[in-house]
């Protein structure tokens, strides 16, 4: 009968799996976390872009939604990394990527259609994914495999 040593290493199979619910994990929290952005407009509504007023309202002001937004996206990319080890070093800026091509794609068009409160989105938006890049990664780059 064969012992196998208690400090053995588990089987190939098993760590890809945990390697693999790990970057989701810390993919989801990333991707999840700006959306903490569109909160105030689902609570007040999008405008018609014919009226007067702005397509985007918030309602508590600029400074506090970049505040928030910026501090519960790093927030949950740093928690993100420490969950996702190594394997969210590449999760974490995969799926803030998008949020940043979408807060540039929002920012270009408030500014090209003179929206000034969208082009604030956007700012706001690029801010977060900058933010949850700098707390994440250095948090997945020193955890321990």
């Amino acid at each position: 009968m064969t012992q196998i040593a208690p400090h053995s290493s588990p089987p190939a199979a098993s760590r890809y799996a945990e390697t693999l619910i790990r970057a989701s994990v810390a993919f989801l929290l990333a991707l999840a976390a700006p959306a903490v952005s569109l909160l105030p407009a689902f609570a007040t509504g999008f405008s018609n872009p014919g009226d007067k007023r702005d397509l985007v309202a918030f309602p508590h002001g600029f400074a506090l939604l970049l505040i928030i937004t910026v501090v519960v996206t790093a927030a949950a990319c740093a928690v993100g990394g420490y969950v996702g080890r190594r394997a969210a070093l590449f999760a974490i800026p995969f799926a803030l990527f998008w949020w940043a091509i979408s807060g540039l794609g929002v920012l270009v068009a408030g500014i090209v259609l003179g929206h000034s409160r969208t082009a604030e989105w956007g700012v706001v938006l690029l801010a977060a994914a900058v933010a949850g890049v700098l707390a994440g990664l250095p948090v997945a780059a020193r955890a321990k495999t």
